[in-house]
């Protein structure tokens, strides 16, 4: 990921503002005129309400055809990997034209109404560059009793540039038994109908975190006007059918972590600096862990340090875009922040972080509910080294003498060279003490097992 382009903060609000101002427009469908010619492409930054992956694969690019009787725009991922966004640009233009047909046929049987064509894609990030991209479009005009639905999914690798074949997401020798389950599965959420699945199904599946996820266009076993038909096997009952699903992913391994000694997370916020790599070669030396909660305005200039850091083993986490203050934002902008900043990060380290702190530690229910919305916890902290505000060496050593305790997250800014200094002096006491310095990560599922998304960690 080291070799795509970073974008500047203003470039980003541009998009975002473009962005938000397409998806109204095809939530509404709208058909006002604007001053773009057919097919031209817009980027701006993407939101999609993503849950439980706090991620998006990329920027968006936009296809619009306005022919004033005829509407459409197209809202799908631009993630900067050559083949990837051919392949789904392709698909987006096959889609449109074939709802452009559609207009085109009813103009010729004498229709003179409109017609619109709006299409989205969902994203998700699964684990270790294995992505998901949902395509959904709806044709509408003035004549048909029910819109018409477009679905697509395709599973790409991002490290390699390549959308996934079939081949490598199922066991096809067994193809008839993984579709059979599917279609039993449906009889929970229809059990008035009987569902009957072959091969080009597989094209509206998608291997996402809590199953398999089968869309299926409106009308075809329902009545149109019941909408499209939504169905989710969950893992458990498919088995070994699936050879790249979420849980064939290793999950970490916490049982390094010794029990008996004391356990402390020295975090560092407002980064990366000048002085990140200088904390990392001082919690090296000792064995010890750390986390950076990083500004994604900052990350641009410091990706190859936080790739260091990362390669590591320590953590890089978000710390806002900008460091607002999330309480005065709404869930939509605080959504918003966070991906971009997490999108940032991901670029950086080719991981998705799972923690915010938020800025000046200021939280409400409205934070709470946005992180749980995209899946991520917050963590502040228990002991403040007020570094920021003494950038004393000696005033800094003491308030961790005094304060430091089993279990504590401690605060600290790596962008302060006294910190740094202070570091020198901590971290080998903290060892001589018994402790393990562990990432926030470590220090959570130690302590508190399973982590929630949208829940306020302090230790």
């Amino acid at each position: 990921m080291d070799n795509r382009k970073s974008l500047g903060i203003s470039k980003l609000l541009h998009r975002l503002a473009r962005f938000i101002v397409g998806v109204a427009i095809t939530a509404v469908i709208c058909f006002i005129s604007i001053n773009l010619a057919p097919g031209d492409p817009v980027k701006s930054a993407i939101d999609l309400d993503i849950y439980p992956v706090p991620f998006e694969l990329g920027l968006s690019a936009s296809y619009i055809r306005d022919e004033g009787m005829y509407y459409a725009h197209c809202v799908y991922p631009d993630t900067e990997l050559p083949n990837i966004d051919s392949t789904i640009e392709a698909i987006v233009k096959d889609f449109e034209a074939a709802a452009y047909d559609e207009y085109l046929s009813s103009r010729q049987e004498g229709h003179t109404g409109k017609a619109s064509f709006a299409m989205q894609c969902k994203t998700y990030s699964i684990a270790n560059g294995f992505g998901v991209v949902l395509i959904d479009g709806t044709y509408t005009d003035s004549i048909s009793e029910s819109p018409k639905d477009y679905f697509r999914s395709l599973h790409v690798d991002l490290n390699n540039d390549r959308i996934i074949a079939l081949p490598e997401l199922y066991d096809l020798t067994r193809e008839k038994s993984l579709l059979e389950i599917i279609e039993r599965q449906a009889l929970n959420y229809y059990p008035h109908i009987e569902i009957s699945l072959n091969r080009r199904d597989f094209d509206s599946i998608a291997i996402l975190t809590d199953g398999l996820s089968l869309a299926i266009e409106r009308g075809k076993y329902l009545p149109a006007s019941e909408g499209p038909i939504s169905i989710t096997v969950p893992y458990q009952v498919i088995g070994d059918l699936i050879i790249a699903s979420p849980l064939t992913v290793e999950k970490r391994d916490y049982s390094y972590i010794d029990p008996n000694k004391k356990v402390i997370a020295l975090t560092f916020d407002d980064g990366p600096s000048d002085h990140t790599l200088r904390l990392v070669d001082v919690l090296r030396r000792h064995n010890a862990k750390g986390s950076f909660f990083v500004l994604g305005s900052q990350i641009k200039n410091y990706h190859e340090t936080l790739r260091k850091v990362d390669e590591a083993g320590y953590q890089v986490l978000g710390h806002s875009w900008s460091h607002r203050n999330l309480t005065q934002l709404s869930k939509d902008e605080i959504r918003q922040d966070s991906l971009l900043t997490s999108m940032a990060i991901y670029r950086a380290t080719g991981r998705v972080p799972r923690y915010i702190r938020p800025p000046y530690g200021s939280y409400n229910d409205t934070v709470r509910e946005a992180c749980h919305d995209i899946g991520i916890s917050l963590v502040n902290w228990n002991v403040d080294t007020e570094d920021w505000k003494s950038r004393n060496v000696d005033s800094i050593v003491a308030e961790v003498a005094r304060s430091a305790r089993d279990g504590c997250i401690v605060l600290f800014h790596d962008i302060y060279p006294t910190t740094v200094e202070a570091i020198e002096i901590i971290v080998p006491e903290l060892v001589r003490q018994g402790y393990q310095l562990l990432t926030v990560d470590e220090l959570l599922h130690h302590k508190h097992g399973e982590v929630v998304p949208g829940k306020l960690y302090f230790n």
